[in-house]
């Protein structure tokens, strides 16, 4: 049985933000996040999608914040400077391009080919 939309419910309660995170994280990235989105056109795109999608403004500001965290650990992690992909589209709005798959004719030769290499 379910309360009306009027009465408290756990089922009817505004969605929020995980509080299980690291906090001083969360809030060191907050204004870099927001300055992300007014410059940088691949997060914004990301910002802009999500809020296509109909999710809160915090919600979809948290995901950017995400996504820096992930850029900022990468870029440590491998010892390279951020680059974002400004020239491109979102990567949101295209797909990886997959190499069209060999027929069996093909895996053949090449292996045939392969094999008589001097």
């Amino acid at each position: 049985m379910y309360a009306p939309p009027g009465e408290c419910s756990s089922v009817y309660k505004k969605s929020r933000i995980s509080k299980v995170g690291n906090a001083h994280l969360r809030r060191a990235l907050y204004m870099p996040a927001l300055v992300a989105i007014r410059h940088q056109p691949h997060l914004r795109a990301f910002y802009q999608h999500l809020r296509a999608q109909v999710k809160p403004k915090m919600v979809a500001l948290i995901a950017v914040m995400r996504k820096l965290r992930h850029g900022i650990y990468g870029m440590f992690k491998h010892q390279q400077p951020l680059m974002a992909p400004s020239s491109i589209a979102s990567p949101i709005l295209t797909f990886p391009q997959r190499r069209p798959r060999e027929t069996s004719k093909e895996k053949r030769f090449l292996h045939l080919q392969k094999r008589n290499l001097p």
